[in-house]
């Protein structure tokens, strides 16, 4: 039986980071260019991986990963106020656990990944609603034999809370507030198996 922690710690500053905001509706989409002087990202990472026997392994992890705007977006117009906001597109949270287990030529796990505290907008007043998602497999594998080869059989399942998720965001580009401009929702449960032989 063992146990692993692991923390750590970051912070950076980002120069004239380039910027492309996004209003009004899709077809005639309005957009601002320019750039914010100063940005900085910080944020933490920890993870414990626990083995409490020689099959089986678990681990959880957490972190937190902020950009901040620590200037205006300038352009050729007016100064757009994004500091202090943070970027959209992002999560400030994300949570994973794991579990898998390997027995001779068995093997199977499952993936919980919770992602929290995403902006969709320059100025934060919209969010992404929270995106859980759990995927699932498990796999074995006959050894290669005489005018045989090894064979794995696995199966995979994503999403197999079959829940409904925003999956990715900012397809169009990001608004600088109160415009969902445009995300595409996140594949439902969804069950491939697969045969792979190698000689």
């Amino acid at each position: 039986r063992s146990l692993y922690p692991n923390v750590d710690f970051y912070y950076g500053i980002i120069l004239n980071r380039l910027l492309n905001g996004t209003s009004g509706p899709q077809f005639n989409p309005v957009r601002t260019v320019g750039v914010v002087p100063r940005s900085e990202l910080f944020g933490a990472d920890a993870i414990i991986d626990l083995k409490p026997t020689a099959w089986l392994d678990i681990s959880q992890s957490g972190s937190v990963s902020k950009l901040r705007y620590a200037d205006d977006l300038g352009g050729a117009g007016e100064a757009t106020p994004l500091k202090g906001h943070f970027q959209p597109g992002y999560p400030g949270v994300s949570l994973i656990s794991q579990v898998s287990a390997k027995r001779g030529r068995f093997e199977a796990g499952a993936t919980s990944t919770l992602y929290l505290d995403d902006p969709f907008t320059y100025s934060n007043d919209i969010y992404v609603p929270a995106y859980w998602q759990v995927n699932a497999h498990a796999s074995y594998r006959l050894p290669k034999r005489a005018g045989m080869p090894e064979l794995l059989f696995r199966l995979d399942v994503t999403n197999a809370l079959d829940r409904n998720n925003i999956g990715s965001v900012g397809i169009g580009g990001y608004s600088v507030s109160g415009d969902y401009q445009t995300f595409m929702r996140a594949a439902p449960r969804t069950v491939l198996f697969s045969m792979n032989a190698k000689i």
